[in-house]
């Protein structure tokens, strides 16, 4: 009897509904994989299986380089783009999944070419969007679908060690601007 309360105080159950990863293809395409537990009904909503999708990143076309626009983003994570509270209905979070018309960024992804790779500044930004101490933060930014253009930060994901949140996100900042060069 005591072995057994001892075995369960020293290998916790995982709690977790839902874990989010980000992969790379080999033909540089990023995909996003939800593995689901198979109680939580998630997965199922969004793609009809019980136990992982993957869905295809679409193109996004202010991620590379390092326009205003994309140094503006980055520059603002942790700041004025902030955590605002779990979300509270995931059916948003499925139909925004569903639609394509997101794209996603972590701290150590190639589109941010402001921080120095794998550097502690970019991960304390993105750890910053989560409340307590995750251990991975991804980030989603609504898209307009036609051009891929970033419209505004949507929600955060956070991996825990013991479970998983998503996150709606605030921002004061304006995607929409237009940046022109001064005339002289």
């Amino acid at each position: 009897m005591y072995s057994a309360f001892f075995l369960i105080i020293l290998f916790p159950v995982s709690i977790y509904a839902q874990v989010m990863e980000l992969n790379w293809t080999p033909n540089f395409r990023k995909e996003l994989v939800v593995t689901c537990d198979g109680s939580d009904l998630f997965c199922e909503s969004l793609c009809e299986a019980t136990s992982q999708c993957v869905i295809k990143e679409g193109p996004c076309r202010d991620c590379i380089g390092t326009s205003l626009k994309i140094n503006h983003l980055i520059s603002e994570i942790g700041n004025t783009i902030l955590n605002d509270g779990v979300v509270a209905n995931k059916t948003s979070v499925v139909e925004s999944l569903k639609s394509n018309r997101f794209v996603t960024f972590v701290a150590q992804d190639v589109y941010n070419v402001i921080d120095a790779a794998r550097s502690v500044r970019a991960f304390k930004k993105f750890e910053d969007l989560c409340p307590d101490e995750s251990v991975n933060q991804i980030l989603f930014l609504s898209v307009e679908p036609r051009t891929r253009e970033i419209i505004k930060p949507e929600f955060v994901y956070c991996d825990y060690f013991d479970r998983t949140e998503i996150f709606e996100v605030s921002s004061e900042i304006k995607m929409d601007v237009q940046f022109s060069p001064l005339h002289l």
